[in-house]
């Protein structure tokens, strides 16, 4: 299973009185951000759970977004979609990878254990099958958080890739077995007799005045926030960035460390600013749609412009969400690519920002597994 254990800062193993079970897709970021989102609203509830993560998204992934003790299990509970690049899938491949974790009664049994051993009193999914069938085996109630799950998007490549098919229908019976199932907004298939809450995200923590300070920007220079949703992409247009001087890009260039090249500066994977907090603080996103940036931007109250994914099926929901609820302009992937959508930015970073938000799903589905812990 990995490093058994990952005690955060602070980390007291004697107040601990009630575990639980989180298995979190490493599909990108975004179902960890999701996860942490939650995870937080549910610290600052019930500071006494102390959550057992099952993931394979790096230990500092938590450490950087949660402010509560944690155990981390480096455990492969998912495989998602493996992609040729963030915005293109690869079915074959994914197909091969998912024999890691089938069948997942079989791949469950060492983790029905582990939950029976910790005493976890409940088990949370984002949208890990394989956890759900740990929890089911494990006999330990199970509530499935999602937007959508792999059933539903595996059958967009049924065609590409007709082995898909067995693999949904057996992940299936585990998201449809689920005790709870949580919707959160932007949902991309409803489900009649599932809870829904408003769209999950991590809160900011830094005003937009202190991430300039951090980042050595100047208050009257707009800043353009360029990221793959946590996948590294080999940015062709670094160049024609730099002709933009009115501007300043903050881009996640996988880099060992923060490079800065004039009015550029490329980050590494482990972003030295909290992500929602340089989300909050840039005139505009530029990017693909993934959750957690998209429902970050919406809390942010951040103009996106962003690259459509029409063979990702969740790629419409986002999509449709993002116009309705942002400053929006949609880019073409051959203009994004070659930088030409620098040429469009203006007109989207002329229009005012919109009002943040004051409600966060998170603290509907923090309020839900308090109230199944307890019983009500």
């Amino acid at each position: 299973m990995g490093p058994p254990f990952f005690f955060a800062e602070g980390y007291d193993r004697g107040s601990v009185t009630i575990r639980i079970a989180y298995f979190v897709s490493p599909h990108g970021f975004g179902h960890a951000a999701r996860s942490a989102a939650v995870l937080s609203s549910l610290g600052a509830r019930r500071p006494d759970i102390v959550p057992q993560i099952f993931s394979t998204v790096p230990a500092w992934f938590w450490e950087d977004s949660l402010g509560t003790s944690f155990d981390y299990h480096q455990v492969l509970t998912d495989i998602g979609l493996v992609q040729k690049s963030p915005i293109e899938e690869d079915p074959a491949a994914t197909l091969r990878a998912l024999e890691r974790i089938r069948p997942l009664a079989a791949a469950a049994a060492e983790l029905s254990r582990s939950l029976q051993r910790l005493e976890c009193r409940l088990a949370i999914c984002d949208i890990s099958p394989l956890g759900l069938a740990a929890a089911r085996l494990a006999g330990v109630p199970s509530i499935l958080v999602e937007s959508f799950t792999w059933d539903w998007i595996y059958r967009a490549y049924f065609e590409a890739e007709p082995g898909l098919r067995a693999v949904a229908e057996e992940m299936a019976s585990y998201f449809d077995g689920a005790d709870l199932r949580v919707q959160c907004e932007p949902i991309t298939r409803p489900v009649s007799d599932a809870r829904v809450v408003p769209p999950i995200c991590r809160r900011a923590r830094s005003t937009a005045g202190e991430v300039r300070a951090r980042l050595g920007i100047d208050d009257e220079l707009p800043i353009v926030l360029i990221t793959m949703g946590g996948t590294s992409w080999p940015f062709g247009f670094l160049d024609r960035l730099q002709e933009a001087g009115e501007l300043r890009f903050v881009a996640f260039a996988g880099t060992s460390e923060s490079e800065r090249r004039g009015n550029v500066l490329l980050l590494p994977d482990r972003s030295p600013v909290f992500v929602p907090d340089l989300i909050a603080a840039a005139d505009l996103v530029v990017g693909k749609l993934g959750y957690s940036t998209v429902t970050e931007a919406w809390a942010g109250g951040t103009r996106y412009a962003f690259v459509p994914r029409p063979s990702f099926p969740e790629g419409e929901s986002l999509a449709t969400f993002v116009r309705e609820r942002l400053p929006t302009l949609e880019l073409e992937r051959s203009r994004f690519v070659g930088g030409d959508w620098l040429d469009d930015i203006t007109a989207v970073l002329g229009r005012p920002r919109p009002d943040r938000p004051e409600v966060n799903g998170a603290d509907r589905v923090a309020e839900i597994v308090v109230a199944r812990l307890e019983g009500a």
